[in-house]
């Protein structure tokens, strides 16, 4: 994802110019498919998503490009898929308000061994965190609102599981 393009593409749909959505959603269609996937499944994933993006360009007019457009978007969604799961009754699962216990199924065996090394030895929470700024490029201070946790909190586990990845990394060099 192009974030200098993302900005430009919301400062083109802010001014009216429709035609310029598709490119916005190939851009940022992965990570929304991403976070919608994490709290609901792959199968109302889309459901989410549409709602999400629906919802996004219903308000574009509160959007500020300047900050993160990519940010606002997941936050959208992130609230599509809880009020999903509570319309559904499925809130018993977890409570997303309060946690990001999220399903990890992303298989990354196919040439990102590390990632999948540090998929099966980090908690769901903690890898979540990790792919979010390692895998999608997203700042700190981003995943903290995506995952409603303290900056401070997000720095410290990011930086804690940035030293457990290089010693994976190492232990897997050292199995060759």
């Amino acid at each position: 994802m192009d974030r200098a393009k993302v900005t430009s593409l919301v400062f083109k749909l802010k001014e009216g110019q429709k035609e310029y959505f598709d490119e916005f959603y190939a851009q940022t269609s992965a990570a929304a498919f991403y976070l919608a996937k994490k709290y609901c499944g792959a199968s109302e994933a889309e459901d989410v998503m549409q709602e999400a993006y629906l919802s996004f360009l219903a308000n574009i007019h509160k959007v500020d490009p300047s900050y993160n457009p990519v940010s606002y978007l997941l936050g959208i969604v992130k609230s599509k898929a809880v009020d999903y799961l509570r319309k559904s009754g499925r809130t018993d699962v977890f409570d997303h308000t309060q946690t990001s216990e999220l399903s990890v199924s992303d298989n990354y065996d196919e040439g990102y061994p590390l990632l999948d090394r540090c998929k099966k030895l980090f908690c769901e929470e903690d890898f979540t965190l990790f792919e979010l700024i390692i895998v999608y490029g997203y700042k700190q201070k981003e995943v903290a609102k995506i995952m409603n946790k303290p900056l401070a909190t997000v720095n410290w586990r990011y930086h804690r599981l940035l030293t457990r990845a290089k010693a994976i990394f190492k232990e897997m060099q050292n199995e060759d």
